[in-house]
């Protein structure tokens, strides 16, 4: 059995408790030393009253914190609303994270469920499941070719090249739940 840490990006409405660099850091490296087996930041882009808290920090950002807090412990996304996403900048973003942690990094990723989300990025929660397939097929490629051009539903972009890549493609984790919301 192995057990992994959730470091707090968010904040509860009403709480003096503040995520800060400093926090994260310690909290992260806190985990590492007590041989905690990952690290992991939930994502949310919008608050979600009296479900989530009232204060989100992006995720891929405290990961980054962590990241260099930290020096063999694994950590990722539990997990990153993907549709609400642009494939071509999330492939940067992972790849530099996955870089910038040595090769630590690992993608939880669902489909989302908070319509506010979607509604604000201009996006239809009827579409988040194809367009989640479409950007994890985007990228891996992006991610394990050099001038890729994709012809999707929902993106396209011709002779693209992101550097670095990773060496190894992460581990990527798929959630989901057994019925769709609202």
């Amino acid at each position: 059995m192995k057990f992994g840490f959730t470091l707090p990006s968010y904040t509860w409405p009403g709480l003096d408790y503040k995520m800060t660099y400093r926090v994260t850091k310690d909290m992260a490296r806190r985990a590492e030393a007590l041989g905690y087996d990952s690290l992991s930041v939930w994502d949310h882009l919008l608050t979600a009253p009296g479900l989530y808290g009232g204060s989100w920090l992006d995720p891929l950002m405290v990961l980054a914190c962590a990241a260099g807090a930290t020096e063999k412990i694994p950590l990722g996304t539990n997990i990153l609303v993907v549709p609400i996403r642009h494939p071509v900048l999330l492939a940067k973003e992972l790849a530099t994270l996955d870089y910038m942690s040595g090769g630590r990094f690992f993608f939880g990723v669902g489909p989302g469920w908070n319509e506010p989300e979607f509604t604000s990025m201009g996006i239809s929660m009827r579409e988040r499941g194809r367009r989640t397939d479409e950007i994890l097929d985007a990228v891996k490629l992006l991610l394990s070719e050099e001038n890729v051009s994709f012809n999707g539903e929902y993106y396209q972009f011709e002779n693209v090249t992101i550097e670095p890549r990773p060496e190894n493609y992460f581990p990527v984790w798929i959630a989901g739940g057994s019925r769709m919301p609202g």
